[in-house]
């Protein structure tokens, strides 16, 4: 099980983190809009048994999650792994891409051609992300309001004919901007408080004290060392982060993963 979650670690795709206009300038390609989900990144592998497996060993088996896994023996496949989001809250999978079939790498083909064969592969339509194309900066700025009205997170912007894992050919919008960091101490005076950071070259970087977080959030789980997801509105000039608040911890990152590019 462990080498699951070290293929995940070590094989998925990454989004970019630039400004839409800035990625858009650089390509002519077709892009394809998707909502972003607020769940754990998962591959799904199927074999002679199916299991979901995150990095840094979370596995997911049917013993766990009957429900969601009673729902695929309607994969055609004998062999295959799928990209996608976990929403354990409400035993959800949202597969958005197709890594393999059958033997066959799928990861040099064209995203398009990957979506096509990912609603081949998995014909249960619940199992996967919808999507949509968009050819202009304005229909994605739209596509990101209408999926943020809906509730999600934002949208995840892909080149049409990227091959899986291609340098820069993801790109993430969201309401907020967002980073993953360290709690480095908790504040003691008075409610809840926490100093976060980041790694700069191996050196630690404190960015800010967060004492905000979202109702999902519980406080009392929340240690030294975790790895929590901030949402902020803007960076100050010696990169300090303004209007931060936790929005949940990230069970599935280590600490040496908070890096300060995320925001530089």
């Amino acid at each position: 099980m462990n080498s699951l979650s070290q293929f995940v670690a070590t094989r998925h795709a990454k989004a970019v983190k630039m400004p839409l206009g800035e990625w858009l300038a650089k390509t002519d390609d077709t892009i394809i809009v998707e909502p972003k989900w607020d769940g754990r990144r998962v591959f799904l592998f199927k074999s002679s048994e199916v299991v979901l497996a995150s990095k840094h060993n979370g596995v997911y088996t049917k013993e766990q999650y009957p429900e969601l896994f009673s729902k695929f023996h309607s994969l055609r496949g004998d062999r295959i792994i799928c990209d996608g989001e976990f929403l354990p809250k409400v035993q959800q999978l949202k597969l958005f891409d197709i890594l393999e079939v059958n033997g066959e790498d799928c990861r040099p083909k064209p995203l398009a051609e990957r979506k096509l064969l990912l609603q081949f592969v998995a014909r249960d339509r619940d199992l996967r992300t919808a999507w949509d194309l968009a050819h202009t900066q304005g229909q994605i700025e739209r596509m990101k309001d209408l999926a943020i009205q809906d509730g999600f997170e934002g949208v995840m912007c892909k080149k049409a004919h990227s091959k899986y894992g291609e340098s820069d050919a993801w790109v993430k919008l969201k309401k907020f901007d967002d980073l993953d960091a360290i709690i480095l101490r908790r504040n003691v005076k008075g409610g809840f408080s926490w100093s976060i950071g980041v790694y700069d070259n191996g050196l630690m970087v404190e960015l800010c004290d967060v004492g905000s977080f979202v109702k999902d959030v519980d406080p009392n789980q929340i240690q030294v060392g975790d790895v929590v997801e901030v949402q902020f509105q803007e960076i100050t000039k010696d990169r300090k982060l303004r209007h931060a608040f936790i929005t949940r911890k990230r069970l599935d990152k280590i600490p040496t993963e908070c890096r300060i590019e995320q925001i530089v």
